[in-house]
């Protein structure tokens, strides 16, 4: 029987609405993963609401991967979503041997901002500490407007052009990464998708699905979730790709169905048997 992966999501705790270790634990725990959490910032809501409660966790941070590798704990991926502060930047690359070992896979979802701006809270100069930062990874999980603040380009709403989506991969491959899977990309209006570049060869490829015209929260961090469940479970690239891409799609057609505060995020849990059954026929 093959062991079991185990995956640390290092994410913040918002203790409402669907997003970040919310949406990681559950997805990864169902793609048949141990799931461990390393939290980076405790908040009452996520940041869309009006009012948040915010408590950095920075100091927790390293008592606690020390304490994972005495007991010899040791990941077979890393999964890195929102960060509380700009030291943890730096944090995390003290952070980083106690948790993995030279086969870990680091993932990092540079989670920055979206629609052309920075989130509510994030600091004007993180996107400079996180363009240093990517490189420590063996995947980057940008959006466009994250891939831009990387970058230092203009943000273009879209639809994108293919030379303009090559060249911000081209761009990004600068930063020091193995792989890069961009989200957001729309090759016109009615199509969204992702496309990939393996920074080694320069190879891109591409998804594309019809696009749900609608802006829900949380949808980055569902994407990232089941692409790396899918992956972590044996899935290729291109196929987990479009597991995730169709997996978000569903979730947030089914939330519009239930007309719900699309802050709160989307129903994913009623997704999570299609997203486990598509992760068995994809390693069949």
């Amino acid at each position: 029987m093959q062991k079991q992966k185990r995956v640390i999501a290092v994410h913040d705790l918002s203790c409402a609405g669907r997003c970040s270790a919310t949406v990681a634990l559950p997805i990864l725990s169902c793609a048949g993963l141990e799931t461990s959490l390393l939290p980076t910032a405790l908040l009452s809501t996520h940041t869309a609401f009006p009012g948040v409660q915010f408590h950095d966790l920075t100091e927790t941070i390293l008592p606690t991967v020390r304490q994972w590798h005495d007991l010899g704990f040791e990941a077979d991926a890393v999964y890195i979503g929102y960060l509380g502060s700009l030291e943890q930047t730096e944090l995390l690359r003290e952070a980083l041997p106690y948790m993995a070992g030279e086969q870990t896979r680091i993932y990092i979802d540079p989670v920055m901002g979206d629609g052309g701006k920075l989130y509510s809270g994030i600091d004007p100069a993180f996107p400079e500490k996180m363009r240093a930062f990517c490189g420590l990874g063996s995947v980057i999980l940008p959006n466009i407007t994250e891939a831009c603040l990387l970058c230092g380009v203009p943000y273009h709403e879209g639809p994108h052009e293919e030379k303009w989506v090559d060249e911000l991969l081209e761009r990004l491959r600068d930063l020091g990464q193995e792989q890069t899977i961009l989200t957001g990309v729309m090759p016109d209006e009615e199509h969204i998708g992702a496309a990939m570049m393996d920074c080694r060869t320069g190879k891109v490829e591409k998804v594309v699905l019809p696009r749900v015209p609608a802006s829900v929260c949380g949808t980055g961090d569902v994407f990232a979730s089941a692409l790396i469940g899918a992956q972590l479970s044996g899935v290729h690239t291109l196929e987990a790709v479009r597991i995730a891409e169709n997996f978000v799609a569903d979730c947030i057609r089914r939330s519009l169905a239930e007309e719900r505060d699309l802050r709160r995020g989307v129903n994913f849990e009623a997704g999570l048997g299609d997203y486990i059954a598509a992760l068995k026929n994809a390693r069949q």
